[in-house]
């Protein structure tokens, strides 16, 4: 019994083993890139919102300075004003925000293409998704697209939450479910070779 539980582990650490090999998880790991750019892009917005308020709040009060505007007027435009500043500010943030985190979308967008490059690579690693308890339309999606050799269209959180679900399953399933039927597989999967016109002629 022993020598049984021993066999299945080591099929759940070959999957492992073939999984960190074929990805590197931190070139995927688009939230945690995005995060080194968000206090950047949320200054920006921050700046314009206030630089825009100062303007209109100077310009007011210099008009009820010169008595060209009533103070109870002022009080009001003060509050009114946060409402455009703010709208702004929101514009400003999301600009930034896109604009930083170009560089990191194309650099992943590119090692996707890498890694897909020869007739796909997430979709052999599909018989681990059987193991996963909520595999939703994105990620179903991403391992279908994978193997019709169509990444190039998938939006990166499709494709990176797939590498994430994907690992997830992984290291949480049971050592048990790593039965050699399984391996096999695998194992098959990734000594299937698709043509580039069997990806031509498949549907979408």
């Amino acid at each position: 019994m022993a020598g049984k539980h021993k066999a299945k582990r080591s099929y759940k650490k070959e999957v492992l083993r073939r999984f960190e090999k074929n990805f590197d998880a931190n070139r995927l790991d688009y939230k945690k890139k995005a995060k080194t750019v968000k206090p950047r892009a949320m200054l920006t917005g921050l700046l314009v919102a206030g630089g825009i308020y100062m303007l209109g709040f100077s310009f007011a009060y210099w008009a009820m300075s010169s008595n060209s505007l009533p103070l109870e007027t002022f009080a009001k435009l003060v509050w009114i004003m946060m409402i455009p500043t703010t709208i702004f500010g929101f514009f400003a943030w999301q600009l930034s925000k896109n604009r930083l985190e170009y560089p990191i979308r194309m650099e992943i967008r590119e090692y996707m293409q890498e890694l897909e490059a020869n007739s796909g690579l997430l979709w052999r690693f599909l018989p681990v998704m059987d193991f996963s308890s909520e595999l939703a339309g994105d990620i179903r999606k991403a391992f279908a697209w994978s193997e019709q050799g169509k990444v190039k269209d998938l939006a990166i959180e499709e494709y990176t939450d797939a590498v994430q679900e994907l690992a997830d399953t992984i290291f949480n399933t049971d050592s048990k479910n790593f039965t050699p039927e399984f391996a096999s597989k695998i194992e098959q999967n990734f000594n299937t070779v698709v043509s580039p016109l069997e990806l031509t002629n498949r549907d979408v």
